[in-house]
């Protein structure tokens, strides 16, 4: 059974323009969210977004259909987070750490007045309690918890079975509850 989207991927690989800008409006702050709090900074993110879409468009219509794009289209995500990250460590084992340390903070990266600082707090302590996590973990929370993808769906992004999804998941929420325990909201 196809869904919209599979509609829209299988229009955009036969030249449909506008088939394609509709699925990048619908997924582009999806992909872009999810790459932001895989990496924790912006400037990689961006990194990670524009070579996830240059991945889909270069890929789109080689081999069999796509029969999911939503899954399709995060394991794209996730598998460029996972390359770019290979290449760091090799670049750090010639070049050392000082060349991959993080520039400036979290709220650097936010356009926001003042008034919201109360959201800058959580956005850095957020980031921070991703940072405590492993790397299953954080792809599985931020899957589910910030993509909002099902745990089926992302077992399938992850290729590992569902219910190891949900162990994972319950390790993660364990560990983000200790990282934030002493954050609290004054709203």
């Amino acid at each position: 059974m196809s869904t919209g989207d599979d509609v829209l991927a299988q229009r955009a690989c036969e030249g449909d323009q506008q088939a394609f800008i509709e699925l990048y409006n619908k997924y582009e702050n999806d992909i872009y969210r999810f790459a932001y709090y895989l990496s924790g900074e912006a400037s990689f993110a961006s990194d990670l977004f524009q070579e996830t879409w240059y991945r889909v468009t270069n890929h789109f219509c080689q081999g069999k259909p796509v029969r999911n794009f939503r899954i399709w289209i995060f394991t794209i995500a996730r598998n460029v987070f996972i390359d770019e990250l290979r290449k760091r460590k090799f670049r750090r084992f010639f070049l050392g750490n000082a060349a991959y340390q993080r520039e400036g903070n979290l709220e650097d990266h936010f356009e926001a007045e003042p008034s919201i600082e109360e959201e800058f707090e959580f956005n850095d302590a957020m980031n921070m309690a991703l940072d405590t996590l492993a790397e299953k973990q954080r792809s599985a929370f931020l899957l589910c918890y910030v993509s909002g993808l099902s745990t089926k769906e992302a077992a399938q992004v992850l290729h590992i079975a569902e219910g190891t999804v949900k162990a994972t998941l319950f390790k993660a929420v364990r560990k983000m509850r200790e990282a934030l325990k002493d954050f609290q909201f004054t709203r």
